[in-house]
């Protein structure tokens, strides 16, 4: 039993409008039995926000469950490059710089491919190792255009409209 109880004749067609992919348009097809479905105006309305609910709540349940398994495998990948790291110092201590095991595992220390370069805690950038970066500033687009600012022709504000149900 679903969490909400819709007429069969609803769920077919919902559930057809639920596998549709693109752009968010509805077939036309798919509007006209939509509209020929029998009930009020309310009705209609009332049993598409009930499968909206139950799509919403599938929706949180399948997120919960992505989240719960890339935790996991975060995990694992952690652990398996602790235990990485682990063999590398115990190698390096060793003075080991190869090894092969009895097993088809070949162990081998390797230089890193670049080297990297850190700036000294506390310290200035250097000027010639500066970088800045020009972007455009929406905030600030937004402030003169609320107080009435001329806004150059480049810039354009645009003010969406959303449907709220509750």
């Amino acid at each position: 039993m679903k969490l909400y109880e819709i007429s069969a004749a609803y769920r077919a067609a919902l559930s057809e409008l639920e596998s549709l992919d693109g752009d968010g348009e509805i077939p036309p097809a798919l509007d006209q039995r939509l509209s020929a479905l029998a009930g009020s105006l309310e009705e209609k309305i009332d049993n598409t926000c009930r499968y909206r609910a139950e799509l919403l709540s599938q929706a949180a349940a399948a997120k919960a469950e992505s989240d719960r398994l890339a935790a996991l495998a975060r995990s694992m990948g952690n652990a398996a490059e602790r235990l990485r790291g682990y063999l590398q110092s115990q190698l390096e201590a060793c003075g080991v710089r190869e090894l092969q095991t009895q097993t088809p595992f070949r162990l081998k220390i390797l230089p890193c491919s670049q080297p990297s370069a850190k700036l000294a805690e506390g310290a200035a950038i250097p000027k010639e190792y500066l970088r800045t970066k020009e972007e455009f500033d929406a905030q600030k687009a937004l402030a003169d255009y609320k107080d009435g600012k001329a806004l150059p022709a480049e810039v354009v504000v645009k003010r969406g409209s959303y449907l709220k149900i509750s």
